[in-house]
Protein backbone atom coordinates (compact mmCIF):
# COMPACT_ATOMS: atom_id res chain seq x y z
CA UNK A 1 0.00 0.00 0.00
CA UNK A 2 1.61 3.20 -0.83
CA UNK A 3 0.02 6.15 0.90
CA UNK A 4 0.91 9.91 0.69
CA UNK A 5 2.42 10.76 3.68
CA UNK A 6 3.23 14.64 4.27
CA UNK A 7 4.76 16.74 6.75
CA UNK A 8 4.08 20.35 7.30
CA UNK A 9 1.49 22.95 8.31
CA UNK A 10 -0.51 21.84 5.48
CA UNK A 11 -1.36 18.66 6.57
CA UNK A 12 -3.18 20.28 9.66
CA UNK A 13 -6.85 19.62 8.20
CA UNK A 14 -5.96 16.13 7.00
CA UNK A 15 -6.25 12.77 8.47
CA UNK A 16 -3.37 11.01 10.88
CA UNK A 17 -2.11 7.86 9.94
CA UNK A 18 -2.30 5.06 12.47
CA UNK A 19 1.35 4.35 12.99
CA UNK A 20 1.89 7.99 13.72
CA UNK A 21 -1.09 8.42 16.34
CA UNK A 22 0.18 5.52 18.17
CA UNK A 23 3.19 7.10 18.38
CA UNK A 24 2.33 9.99 19.41
CA UNK A 25 0.28 8.70 21.95
CA UNK A 26 2.87 6.49 23.52
CA UNK A 27 4.77 9.72 24.23
CA UNK A 28 2.10 11.75 25.74
CA UNK A 29 1.81 8.51 28.15
CA UNK A 30 5.09 8.55 28.83
CA UNK A 31 5.42 11.93 29.44
CA UNK A 32 2.65 12.09 31.85
CA UNK A 33 4.24 9.17 33.84
CA UNK A 34 7.52 11.40 33.76
CA UNK A 35 5.68 14.20 35.16
CA UNK A 36 3.46 12.34 38.22
CA UNK A 37 7.27 10.33 39.01
CA UNK A 38 9.03 13.98 39.30
CA UNK A 39 6.62 15.69 41.01
CA UNK A 40 6.04 13.36 43.85
CA UNK A 41 9.57 12.39 44.36
CA UNK A 42 10.72 13.41 47.60
CA UNK A 43 14.26 13.50 47.71
CA UNK A 44 14.76 16.28 44.67
CA UNK A 45 15.37 19.25 44.79
CA UNK A 46 12.28 21.67 44.13
CA UNK A 47 14.59 24.00 41.21
CA UNK A 48 15.52 20.61 39.67
CA UNK A 49 11.73 19.32 39.72
CA UNK A 50 10.51 22.33 38.55
CA UNK A 51 13.08 22.33 35.70
CA UNK A 52 12.25 19.02 34.48
CA UNK A 53 8.80 19.90 34.83
CA UNK A 54 8.91 22.58 32.64
CA UNK A 55 10.66 21.02 30.10
CA UNK A 56 8.45 17.57 29.83
CA UNK A 57 5.42 20.59 29.26
CA UNK A 58 7.52 22.16 26.68
CA UNK A 59 8.10 18.60 24.85
CA UNK A 60 4.67 17.89 25.41
CA UNK A 61 3.76 20.61 23.82
CA UNK A 62 6.50 20.37 21.07
CA UNK A 63 4.94 16.76 20.28
CA UNK A 64 1.39 17.58 20.30
CA UNK A 65 2.08 20.45 17.34
CA UNK A 66 4.10 18.21 15.53
CA UNK A 67 1.31 15.23 15.64
CA UNK A 68 -0.85 17.78 14.00
CA UNK A 69 1.29 18.57 11.18
CA UNK A 70 1.51 14.46 9.81
CA UNK A 71 -0.82 13.64 7.04
CA UNK A 72 -1.86 11.24 4.42
CA UNK A 73 -3.43 12.47 1.04
CA UNK A 74 -7.31 11.37 0.90
CA UNK A 75 -7.42 9.16 -2.18
CA UNK A 76 -11.38 9.27 -1.88
CA UNK A 77 -12.02 5.32 -1.94
CA UNK A 78 -14.57 5.21 0.72
CA UNK A 79 -14.44 1.51 0.89
CA UNK A 80 -10.94 0.60 0.51
CA UNK A 81 -9.69 -2.73 0.90
CA UNK A 82 -6.09 -1.55 2.07
CA UNK A 83 -7.16 -0.67 5.69
CA UNK A 84 -6.15 3.12 4.44
CA UNK A 85 -9.51 4.08 6.04
CA UNK A 86 -8.74 2.78 9.27
CA UNK A 87 -6.13 5.65 9.45
CA UNK A 88 -8.06 8.14 11.01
Amino acid sequence: MKTNFQFGISQINKPTPLWAKYTFRIVFLLLSVAIFMVSDYPGMNEGVKLLLLKWFSGINMLVWGLSKMVGVEENGNADDATGYNNNR
